[in-house]
């Protein structure tokens, strides 16, 4: 097993992830009810305290429900212009770089007399990943605070001069692990102490691909994008049914009541070494009287799991095969099972065993 592989399973390694991920603040005393009207999770429900709170995982959507972007976000203010506002916030988008200017230019675009101002931040955004991520950040604590235990969960760190830094639970592989974002001018510095105590610096982009698909973590532009409906790609912890009007919400709410999405992203173990291609068909495995199966999806991304030699993917299948344990083929390569459908409440199956 390669050293970041074993890290990444076993240790602590540290991603540099400023540059292909970014911060948007949207702030202004119309800023809640204005993105509350914009975004399919519930801003009420988000916890604005000053040294820790909780984030939520959410999309914006075409008015006919098709994804824009997913994101991360978080309240970090309750004051107005006057110092005494409560209806003022500043929130805090953690998004994929690609899809920044189309997010921010989607949501500036329907403000009309409302006080909302979109910002982006000069920061850095650091991940500690692996079962050992919390050694690296001095224990159970960062500053004295238990680290943020629940995805999406952040506490303060105070790095000394005035400066802090927020750290932001956010599972990026199979054990998970912490986002640091911190003042651009003070990543090196943070990145040092963090290696100082254990982790090992990942720069490699393929290596970070392979965890993330090990974990079943759909990514954007990959397993997903602009033609897909947010239930088909796995962002169902992302939308709230039980808040009012928002765009594209009458499309997914209309789904969940009277029907279903026609596909669902999945995960598959193979049962051998054979990589499948991206695109690569996925059928059913032939009936009595078939030369071969149906096709009934295709794969998004795939790689090899160093554990045990066999080859994973996430993919696209047909919402009546995509069931737990249903097994499958995939052309040319071979035999597989998936193990997971993304965004329901099954569990992930991460067996090293095919």
């Amino acid at each position: 097993m390669e050293e970041l592989d074993r890290a990444f399973l076993e240790g602590a390694v540290l991603l540099d992830r400023t540059g292909s991920e970014a911060v948007l603040e949207v702030r202004g005393d119309d800023a809640s009810d204005y993105l509350q009207r914009m975004l399919s999770c519930d801003l009420r429900k988000l916890t604005g305290d000053p040294d820790r709170g909780q984030g939520s995982l959410g999309v914006l959507m075409t008015g006919k429900g098709r994804l824009i972007a997913p994101f991360m976000v978080h309240r970090m203010t309750e004051t107005g212009r006057d110092g005494e506002s409560e209806n003022c916030a500043s929130f805090w988008f953690l998004l994929e770089s690609s899809v920044l200017d189309g997010f921010e230019a989607a949501l500036e675009r329907l403000v009309i007399l409302e006080d909302v101002s979109f910002f982006r931040p000069k920061v850095a955004i650091l991940s500690v990943q692996g079962p050992g991520a919390d050694a690296a950040l001095l224990g159970e604590s960062v500053g004295g605070e238990p680290l943020p235990g629940k995805e999406g969960e952040r506490v303060r760190l105070e790095l000394g001069g005035g400066a802090h830094a927020w750290v932001v639970n956010r599972p990026r592989c199979l054990f998970g692990g912490w986002d640091f974002v911190v003042p651009i001018d003070l990543r090196d510095s943070l990145a040092a102490g963090i290696l100082e105590r254990g982790a090992i610096e990942c720069a490699d982009e393929s290596a970070v691909e392979r965890h993330r698909i090990l974990a079943a973590i759909p990514r954007f532009g990959v397993d997903g994008t602009e033609a897909n409906l947010p239930p088909e790609a796995g962002y169902d912890a992302g939308i709230a049914y039980d808040k009012g009007c928002y765009a594209g919400q009458e499309v997914v709410a209309r789904i969940r009541t009277y029907g279903h999405v026609n596909r669902r992203l999945c995960a598959l173990n193979l049962l051998g070494s054979s990589v499948p291609p991206v695109a690569a068909k996925i059928r059913t495995l032939p009936v009595e009287g078939e030369e071969e199966g149906k096709v009934v999806g295709e794969i998004t991304s795939a790689t090899l799991d160093p554990r045990s030699g066999c080859a994973v993917a996430l993919g696209f299948v047909r919402y009546k095969k995509a069931v737990l344990d249903q097994p499958l083929e995939i052309v040319g390569v071979g035999r597989a099972t998936i193990t997971a459908v993304i965004g329901t409440p099954t569990e992930k199956t991460n067996s090293t065993e095919a």
